[in-house]
């Protein structure tokens, strides 16, 4: 779905994904979505899981003073603070059931009650929730209610494993990120070996593993030293290596498996012949066009090919 239509409906969204998926760096890119649209409003973020259960009613909504016991003074909640703003919610599959109806209240009423107060503040803001639980399975235990369930995902974002994902959407992922924290373009031909890891590590830690590796070479670059492939873990070995490939494939559908095979296919035949494309073309019986078109669905540059054919590095890994 298109991110301005996410960003400025007035609908909630709700984000899922498993740990390390880039939840909040999602919630990073509606923030600033909304910013470009000149939205000047504050943008809070809430973790539940990182709350204990008997302050989380208070973060939410506020309290007024002696409203129990340590309650000294007036407090805004969350809901608050972003009344007219931006709020995100993580972890809303760990919300107690009791504070789920008061929530409901906000969603459908747009207004809330702070803990000991009976009267009411409106809300106006736009909140953005994240879960890496299944709700519905939640939903049907009896552990989340149902029509909260369905109002919170007014428009619902999926993000996948880095791993799961089909390789052109992986090597974008990768490319966007590259570019966002080094300022460089990965297909740059100094980059040729980084770009082969990169694209070959499974990344079990997700986005937050490869932001996080990205970040460490960025330091190694903006001093102008040499980067440490060995150091950055990404090179599993060949077992590994094998598993890998089979539990990607078992997770692809049958279409996606054939584009993985084309590639490396097309990739291998190319590298044989030293990236002529002519040469490539009659070994694998198509034409020229085709070659060429394949190499451009696949991202495939002859050129770099070439490169590596007349100056082999000791860390290719192809």
């Amino acid at each position: 779905m298109n991110i301005e239509i996410i960003s400025m409906s007035k609908m909630p969204v709700l984000i899922c994904g498993p740990t390390g998926a880039g939840k909040s760096h999602f919630f990073r890119k509606i923030a600033n979505k909304r910013a470009e649209n000149g939205k000047k409003e504050l943008a809070i973020i809430m973790n539940i899981a990182a709350l204990r259960e008997s302050l989380i009613e208070s973060e939410l909504f506020g309290h007024k003073k002696g409203s129990f016991t340590g309650a000294i003074k007036d407090k805004y909640g969350f809901f608050h603070q972003s009344k007219e703003g931006l709020l995100f919610i993580d972890e809303i599959g760990d919300l107690d059931f009791s504070l789920q109806t008061k929530l409901l209240q906000v969603l459908e009423e747009k207004i809330f009650y702070p803990v000991g107060s009976t009267h009411p503040e409106t809300y106006n803001g736009k909140i953005v929730f994240a879960t890496n639980v299944d709700l519905e399975k939640k939903v049907s235990e009896g552990r989340f209610r149902e029509d909260l369930y369905f109002r919170i995902k007014g428009i619902q974002v999926n993000l996948s494993p880095i791993n799961k994902l089909p390789l052109r959407e992986k090597l974008q992922i990768i490319k966007d990120h590259f570019k966002e924290i080094i300022g460089c373009n990965l297909d740059n031909p100094e980059f040729t070996e980084l770009k082969k890891l990169l694209l070959g590590y499974s990344w079990p830690g997700n986005l937050r593993e490869l932001r996080n590796t990205l970040q460490l070479i960025n330091e190694y670059i903006s001093r102008s030293l040499k980067i440490p492939f060995d150091d950055l873990n990404l090179f599993p070995d060949e077992k590994e290596s094998e598993i890998a490939f089979h539990n990607k494939v078992l997770v692809m559908d049958y279409y996606e498996a054939l584009e993985e095979f084309e590639r490396s296919f097309f990739e291998l035949v190319l590298k044989r012949h030293m990236g002529r494309v002519n040469d490539s073309a009659r070994a694998m019986n198509i034409s020229k066009t085709t070659l060429i078109a394949k190499c451009k669905k696949y991202d495939i540059s002859t050129n770099l090919i070439k490169h590596e054919a007349k100056f082999p590095s000791k860390l290719s890994v192809a």
